[in-house]
């Protein structure tokens, strides 16, 4: 994946005020202390298949809903690699990412907790089972004073969509293109106001 969009859309462009909401691994961190800007950390997380930190860098990142969005499309995904061997599941779990869609698009209460009550059902080693969490955990609202301190309850939504990604992985054979391909969807949910050629590239 080569670094070619910028992206606008993470909560800031400072890598450490990011990191510090969540555990780095020590070559990520290493990696840090010479790339302290989000966006070329991020490209060097890829490149180095640091997989989870890009997750994490991502997860919380992203802002609440666009990052919800971003699990819908990771389930999505999962979703299509059962539909043939359990039409049934399959129906089931995309009826709560349908409802997850619904509360990114309106984020009423009643559209949350709808969310969150057909995720009940599905087991929790379903990524779907996490994006559902990952809404209902949304309620927590970040302080809008930036002198405010920033509590770790108010990311539980993003340790959750990073569960939706790691359950993604763990049903496939290929782990890693599972990641490589919510990485460039994140990606490109991450970037704005860039050419619309090279957003392709990374979304297709």
């Amino acid at each position: 994946m080569q670094g070619s969009l910028h992206l606008n859309r993470m909560r800031t462009q400072h890598a450490a005020h990011l990191c510090r909401l969540f555990e780095l691994s020590a070559a990520a961190q290493k990696l840090l202390e010479t790339i302290p800007a989000t966006t070329p950390f991020l490209y060097a997380l890829i490149a180095q298949r640091q997989w989870l930190d890009a997750v994490k860098l991502l997860a919380y990142g992203l802002r609440k809903r666009r990052a919800i969005w971003w699990a819908c499309l990771i389930c999505r995904d999962y979703i299509k690699t059962i539909i043939k061997s359990d039409p049934e599941k399959c129906r089931r779990e995309l009826a709560v990412v349908l409802l997850a869609e619904i509360w990114v698009r309106d984020p009423q209460q009643q559209n949350r907790t709808n969310a969150y009550n057909a995720g009940l059902g599905v087991d929790t080693s379903s990524p779907v089972h996490w994006l559902a969490s990952a809404v209902c955990c949304s309620a927590a609202n970040l302080p809008r004073n930036p002198a405010e301190p920033v509590l770790s309850s108010h990311y539980i939504y993003a340790r959750a969509i990073c569960m939706v990604l790691e359950c993604a992985a763990a049903h496939s054979e290929h782990g890693e293109d599972i990641y490589r391909q919510a990485l460039r969807q994140g990606v490109c949910l991450a970037a704005r106001n860039n050419d619309q050629r090279m957003r392709g590239r990374f979304c297709s």
